[in-house]
């Protein structure tokens, strides 16, 4: 008996040895690719994460990477618990303990995953940007965002590098990012969902796979069969979707496939994710990008770009505008209130009749169930409402409000001459006021001013001292629930129809992004920022639209990863770039890059990279240690490039060249 158990510890003994003997080297592999420093990515003099033009080096890396996150998957199935599901804390356990991975990670996994990175980074042409090596690079890019994200106690020396960055100075500064080691940052489920991580890294690694180095948009121009196949719409994205899914349902990888999805649900949320996620990378498409902003604003409420864009227009009004009159508009009446004492309480002073220009009305960024459309006095000035529900607009919707809103002013006022103070103008009374002359200049407001501003929503003047605006609209919605829930109809309230909730034909509502439960005190309309750090795991709820905007946002920052990251990234694939559009044009396609180079490396920095570095940091999930850091880092790149871009632009033209002249040859 002491014979055959002795001889059955030494055969498990045996096989967890030879179960870590492919563990181990691609734990430690994983390991050390992670463990990079986020602005210094693929850099350096380790041949162990130096960035290879070797092909067999980046399959290897990349399926070790891939691995951990199937693993992830395994585990959280069988119950596995790690301390997260990050890559740093999987590979972290596994080579600390000595453990082999779960039972169906096993060589002939490993094999059919292996070969299965290799068929997607083998169909990437050999062209200067869109290559093995981009994807390459954007995977471990992402890799390292998802990792920072995900980990509980972030690495110290990656709280470090973004401090030295952030240029922390004072020692307060430094202990509160210290504190947020041990703090739990938001993740909206993400921490609970390796199926999601692992379609992200997925994504990846097939968004570019067959580009050819021609847009989008020159493709459409071109009539190209691919154009004609998708219509036009996201052409490339497509192509890889179709080859990357195409790949991976193919016989020889049904090992593979039985481990990553146990269940067809499973697939397709998977499939799901990755095609949101490779289509999100379509930056040139309006439609992808009104998409995001719409996605975004009904996850986390206005941008901090159009919040601050919003204050300064108001800033900038209020300094132009200083008034003794407040004139407020309402559904059902024009009011008149005094704002102040004023020796003539008649003097309504209105000038600028010659050149009209419309007060801060805009159309595009109305929503009229924009989160951001919440009860406020507005310093006070409250408009009487007769019949329809109080809805009032914020000061930043208030000034985007939509013009083709009409405002609902009857011909006759059937209301007291005044109510709470103010004064109620009849239609005659109103229209008296083309006679009005103002103080300064002596002009008068012609019927047109009078039209445009009851009719169209929109005060339209140059306006030396004009009044106060305060305007109230409908809300179409109330209206709406009020006239289906009537008895005529005898039917539920209609649902709301967003980015969370659609509608089949036969009326059946769709749950898109079901709208999570909420715990007493928290509010999903709120926009995080950097400081929302959360103190507790109960804390951090599930949302999934959240969740997927956040996933959008982290492939757009690794698809562009290296503008984000150090100088010598930045200069590196912006000359890889400028080689790949600069032989699309000396093949006949397109224009050349080289006309206005240096200014459009501007624009986007400013227009596109920086706005996403700024969503990085407010979308909560790398905390007050880490978020700030890559917006510090696009300003830094952007500032270099404004001082050396000329020159930079210089050297790559005469490398094409030269390049050029020896193909010639």
């Amino acid at each position: 008996g002491r014979l055959e158990g002795s001889r059955g510890n030494s055969t498990c003994t045996t096989s967890v040895t030879h179960s870590m003997s492919y563990v181990a080297p691609l734990a430690l592999m994983a390991l050390k690719l992670t463990s990079q420093q986020w602005n210094i990515l693929g850099h350096g003099t380790d041949a162990n994460v130096a960035a290879s033009s070797e092909l067999s080096v980046a399959v290897e890396r990349l399926t070790s990477l891939f691995l951990v996150r199937i693993v992830a998957v395994v585990s959280n199935r069988n119950s596995i618990k790690y301390r997260d599901i990050s890559t740093t804390s999987i590979c972290t356990h596994t080579l600390k303990r000595n453990k082999p991975w779960p039972d169906p990670i096993n060589e002939s996994l490993i094999h059919q995953l292996r070969l299965f990175v290799h068929r997607i980074l083998a169909r990437y042409k050999d062209v200067h940007y869109h290559s093995f090596e981009h994807a390459y690079h954007v995977t471990i890019s992402y890799n390292k965002l998802l990792d920072m994200m995900l980990v509980k106690n972030p690495a110290k020396k990656d709280v470090n590098t973004a401090s030295l960055i952030i240029n922390r100075s004072s020692s307060s500064d430094l202990s509160r990012a210290e504190r947020s080691l041990v703090t739990t940052r938001k993740t909206y489920g993400l921490k609970e969902d390796p199926i999601a991580i692992l379609a992200a890294l997925f994504s990846a690694l097939v968004h570019d796979v067959e580009h050819r180095g021609v847009s989008n948009r020159q493709l459409v121009m071109e009539n190209d069969e691919l154009a004609l196949l998708y219509n036009d719409q996201s052409v490339a994205e497509q192509k890889s979707l179709a080859v990357a899914f195409s790949e991976l349902m193919k016989d020889e990888f049904k090992v593979l496939r039985d481990v990553m999805f146990e269940t067809s649900d499973e697939y397709r949320r998977f499939r799901r994710t990755v095609i949101d996620l490779v289509l999100a990378t379509d930056i040139a498409s309006p439609e992808r990008t009104q998409l995001a902003k719409s996605k975004w604003k009904e996850a986390f409420g206005e941008t901090k770009e159009s919040i601050e864009r919003k204050i300064r227009r108001e800033q900038s009004l209020r300094s132009i505008y200083s008034t003794k009159k407040s004139v407020s508009l309402s559904s059902k009446s024009l009011l008149i209130e005094d704002d102040m004492p004023d020796e003539d309480n008649n003097a309504v002073t209105i000038e600028g009749i010659d050149g009209l220009t419309h007060i801060a009305i805009g159309h595009d960024n109305f929503d009229e169930d924009s989160p951001s459309a919440t009860p406020e006095s507005n310093d006070g000035l409250e408009p009487i409402l007769e019949g329809t529900e109080k809805d009032h607009l914020s000061s930043s919707a208030l000034l985007d409000a939509t013009p083709d809103v009409p405002l609902c002013i009857k011909d006759t006022v059937e209301t007291p001459k005044t109510r709470g103070g103010k004064k109620i103008l009849r239609r005659e009374e109103l229209m008296d006021m083309e006679n009005v002359k103002t103080q300064d200049t002596g002009h008068s407001a012609p019927p047109s001013f009078i039209r445009r501003q009851t009719h169209c929503g929109s005060m339209t003047s140059k306006i030396a001292t004009p009044p106060k605006v305060n305007m109230q609209f409908p809300d179409r919605r109330t209206t709406l629930c009020r006239h289906f829930s009537s008895p005529d109809f005898g039917i539920n309230k209609p649902i709301r129809l967003s980015i969370r909730r659609s509608l089949d034909l036969n009326g059946e509502a769709i749950e898109n992004y079901p709208t999570p439960m909420r715990t007493s005190g928290s509010s999903f309309r709120s926009l995080p920022g950097i400081n929302d750090e959360v103190d507790s795991e109960t804390d951090d709820e599930p949302d999934e639209l959240k969740a997927i905007v956040v996933l959008e946002h982290l492939m757009r920052a690794a698809d562009i990863g290296p503008n984000m990251q150090g100088w010598q990234q930045m200069e590196k694939w912006s000359d890889r770039l400028f080689f790949e559009l600069k032989t699309t044009y000396h093949n006949g396609f397109g224009e050349d890059p080289q006309n206005r180079w240096y200014q459009n490396q501007i624009t986007f920095l400013e227009s596109y990279i920086l706005p996403l570095a700024r969503r990085l940091g407010d979308m909560g999930v790398f905390g007050e240690s880490i978020g700030p850091m890559f917006e510090e880092i696009v300003k830094q790149n952007r500032d270099k490039w404004v001082s050396d871009g000329f020159l930079v632009t210089s050297r790559v033209a005469e490398k094409w060249q030269s390049f050029s002249n020896k193909g010639s040859q």
